[in-house]
């Protein structure tokens, strides 16, 4: 079961897979016991806020400001149209949709995300869509008002 958590926690990124393992072992070496579910409920949040800080704040510090609109739209399910309104692109909406489709190829050239079906995306990152969240939020450390 905690093999199962980590792993959905990792979602296959690397990084995020030493991070959390890392702090695993620390926790239980200090600890002198086996991982356990308190152990893992205890780091699961230093885990997060070590991913934000370390991984998806550089990533998202190095994004264009439409870039990180389009993943703001994405994030939201909002449509083409309402993406393309949300980047300030008031043009026909073959236009509207050539536009954000180019942000959409570089998002999958970027491997932030990933096709799934006629013309719908999902995050490659693990809790990406936690940090987009974050973003929006006025009271959190990571809050862009330029979104």
């Amino acid at each position: 079961m905690l093999s199962h958590q980590i792993a959905q926690l990792t979602g296959g990124y690397s990084f995020a897979f030493q991070l959390l393992g890392y702090k695993l072992w620390n926790a239980t070496n200090i600890s002198h016991q086996e991982p356990h579910q308190q152990t893992f409920a205890v780091i699961k949040q230093l885990y997060v806020e070590d991913l934000f800080t370390q991984s998806y704040d550089i990533i998202f510090d190095n994004l264009s400001t439409n870039d990180r609109k389009y993943l703001q739209g994405v994030a939201n399910n909002m449509s083409t149209t309402e993406i393309a309104s949300l980047m300030n692109y008031d043009k026909a909406v073959k236009q509207q949709q050539n536009y954000v489709n180019q942000y959409r190829r570089r998002m999958i050239q970027q491997d932030l995300i990933t096709p799934v079906d006629n013309g719908r995306v999902r995050f490659k990152l693990p809790l990406f869509k936690q940090y987009l969240s974050d973003t929006q939020n006025p009271d959190s450390v990571r809050y862009d008002p330029i979104l």
